[in-house]
């Protein structure tokens, strides 16, 4: 049987761990078709480019930087969120730093 590739680029961090547990059980291997997953520490500015450049097929990128990428000419669209809500950063210290 030939079989198709798809593959999926994002960073290594926590959020993707469903991504690349999907992608060691293989569920469409009996369809023909193989997931392949990439990490990109360099973050959302790399993988637009992979997307460009035809590396990656789908990348878990911020939105907001694949939007600024889709307006400088980047031929890809958006097809879904993985994350809906937004993102609450804080300002964290170690333990000995005194404020």
């Amino acid at each position: 049987m030939v079989m198709d590739t798809i593959k999926i680029a994002g960073v290594p961090e926590h959020f993707n761990f469903p991504w690349t547990e999907t992608v060691k059980e293989q569920p469409f291997k009996e369809e023909g078709i193989l997931l392949e997953w990439t990490d990109e520490p360099r973050g959302s500015g790399a993988m637009n480019q992979s997307l460009r450049d035809g590396q990656a097929d789908m990348a878990v990128v911020l939105t907001e930087s694949f939007i600024k990428d889709k307006v400088a000419g980047n031929p890809g669209k958006i097809i879904g969120y993985h994350i809906q809500s937004h993102l609450i950063w804080g300002i964290h210290v170690s333990s000995k730093f005194h404020y």
